[in-house]
């Protein structure tokens, strides 16, 4: 199931509807959009000032967008979430510093902090299935970036 369509289908319009009836129901919606709209194309309608969302926000274009309304549209289009987002947060894996008794600085991992780090990234792939955007956030600091290194491999 593509995320727009599950994204969809766990809206309040499906709350207590089969899963076969909602997915029937969203795909015949989708059905009379495209009858009513009409796509803005760059060839015919450039010279507008557009704003295209893309699967739920997936992907945005803007043309023309400029001043401090369309600015501000694009930033709150860009920042909404349909769905609520999974946050994990985690401690960098045990440090060279750790070891020797040390808090703070710029060490790499020890062996247990560089066995931590594989068994995170283990864990996060078991919660996201390749082809998930994820998101990393780590400090400038080494051991950090070390231990979210083996997510992205």
């Amino acid at each position: 199931m593509h995320a727009s369509q599950e994204t969809k289908l766990k809206s309040p319009d499906y709350k207590d509807a089969a899963e076969s009836a909602a997915v029937a129901d969203f795909l015949r919606r989708i059905k009379l959009y495209e009858s009513i709209y009409q796509p803005i194309t760059d060839e015919h309608e450039g010279h507008l000032r557009y704003i295209k969302l893309i699967d739920v926000g997936r992907q945005m274009i803007a043309n023309r967008a400029q001043g401090l309304l369309n600015t501000r549209m694009m930033m709150l289009l860009g920042n909404i979430n349909i769905t609520p987002p999974t946050i994990f947060l985690s401690r960098h894996g045990e440090s060279q510093f750790n070891v020797q008794g040390r808090i703070g600085g710029d060490s790499l991992l020890s062996p247990r902090g560089q066995q931590y780090s594989l068994k995170l990234a283990a864990f996060m792939k078991g919660q996201f299935p390749p082809g998930t955007d994820l998101t990393v956030w780590t400090s400038t600091l080494k051991r950090t970036q070390v231990t979210a290194g083996p997510i992205g491999e």
